[in-house]
């Protein structure tokens, strides 16, 4: 058989083969899977005719923003800080002290001469000095020969520590100088001496402010406070300064 003939032979062939494949095609559509019921073969040779969605096409992913968002916690804490600073700040004398804002002088010991800063041996010298573990090197003032101020940062325990001030005062009451409305401000007495409490703005973080007269002026001696400032709940804080109290002064 010549190659012409044979190539139309194979024209005339090819319409018959197509219809065949299509047919068993069809045949094995209609037939039951080996694993599971008839109708599941077709399901899974039937062609997916939904076009391919683009990238802008995809519902959006929230999962970060739903990370990010506020916890009840977190969103309870901002609502009390915001509701806290809309009301009136507290200024004036409450109980044996006196309440100042934070932008008005603050005069507990008056100067001559301009406050520097004094060495760690007239820290260590000066009745102020408080004896505890510290974090960090101690931070004081002087003027006219007196240290007047002394504080650092007090170790309290292993994760926790606080801010202790102790100074002088000459006035009939200390001046303390606050940013609070009244009712987060309480006064109570630790250990028989009068205290002032700052309470916190919002319940997630401690930040409890503590102001407590160790000692009242005489006409040749001034008064002692005691302030104990950030990182403590109100508890925590009362404790602490009554412990202190008792190394100071005893029983």
């Amino acid at each position: 058989m010549s190659s012409h003939v044979k190539l139309q032979t194979l024209a005339l062939l090819a319409p018959v083969l197509a219809i065949v494949a299509l047919g068993l095609v069809a045949i094995r559509a209609t037939q039951p899977d080996a694993n599971g019921p008839a109708g599941l073969a077709s399901e899974s040779t039937a062609m997916d005719t939904t076009p391919p969605q683009s990238e802008d096409a995809r519902p959006e992913d929230t999962s970060i923003a739903v990370r990010t968002s506020p916890r009840p916690r977190i969103a309870k804490a901002i609502a009390a800080v915001e509701a806290d600073a809309l009301k009136p700040r507290f200024t004036g004398l409450l109980g044996e002290f006196h309440i100042v804002g934070p932008s008005d002088p603050f005069l507990n010991f008056a100067c001559d001469s301009y406050p520097t800063r004094p060495t760690a041996t007239e820290m260590e010298s000066s009745e102020l000095y408080l004896r505890r573990p510290l974090l960090g090197s101690r931070e004081g003032a002087m003027c006219d020969g007196t240290v007047y101020v002394v504080g650092g940062t007090q170790l309290i325990d292993d994760d926790e520590s606080t801010d202790i001030d102790r100074g002088y005062y000459q006035g009939p009451k200390p001046q303390a100088s606050r940013n609070a409305p009244l009712d987060r401000l309480t006064v109570t007495t630790i250990g028989g001496r009068p205290a002032l409490v700052e309470q916190a703005r919002q319940e997630l973080f401690p930040e409890c402010r503590l102001l407590v007269i160790e000692r009242t002026p005489t006409p040749s001696t001034p008064g002692i406070f005691m302030d104990i400032t950030g990182n403590l709940e109100c508890a925590t804080a009362v404790e602490l300064a009554a412990r202190i109290l008792l190394e100071l002064y005893g029983p």
